[in-house]
């Protein structure tokens, strides 16, 4: 995957009933393509991922790759199980997203222990397919160390998506994959 040069994390437009409107997200994919960005982060915070159905993240997903060349498409694949998040992964994948990511495992506490084996398994379920870390402790409440991370990118993550808003912290993961 060529990384996009300018990515947008979309926000999910719903329709009057509650239903995902993905011709309103297809225009907006298109309008950020004519307006030059060349990627999207499908299903992250900004996008609702978290209140999605799978099948809900897999229509925007495809949706977001009809764009063709034009749109780098990183589907966020995030649930709080390993194997649902991998089976997600799979999904966006076989559909055509260029990349995946996910969030720090949520809702119920993780070690670190737990942490890497839930990326790990999202790395083996991704395959050749690029995966990004994706961290915001308010929101999951579990938050990736610099140290875990710096051994998340040596077992082959491409990158992350740091919203903790800290810049410490984000000059330590900076460090840590060194």
């Amino acid at each position: 995957m060529t990384p996009p040069r300018f990515a947008a994390a979309i926000s999910t437009p719903f329709a009057d009933d509650g239903s995902v409107a993905l011709d309103a997200f297809g225009e907006h994919v298109a309008w950020l393509a004519d307006a030059g960005l060349d990627g999207v982060f499908v299903a992250g915070t900004t996008g609702e991922g978290v209140l999605l159905e799978d099948d809900e993240i897999a229509a925007l997903t495809e949706r977001a790759v009809a764009a063709g060349d034009r749109m780098r498409v990183i589907a966020q694949v995030g649930r709080p199980s390993t194997r649902a998040t991998a089976r997600l992964a799979r999904r966006a994948i076989g559909l055509g997203a260029d990349a995946v990511a996910a969030y720090v495992p949520w809702f119920y506490p993780a070690t670190d222990a737990d942490a890497r084996t839930h990326f790990h398994g999202l790395l083996e379920a991704a395959g050749d397919t690029p995966a990004f870390l994706y961290n915001i402790p308010r929101r999951t409440v579990n938050d990736l160390s610099a140290e875990l991370t710096g051994e998340l990118a040596g077992a082959g993550f491409k990158g992350m998506k740091d919203s903790t808003g800290s810049f410490e912290r984000h000059a330590a993961y900076l460090d840590a994959t060194r």
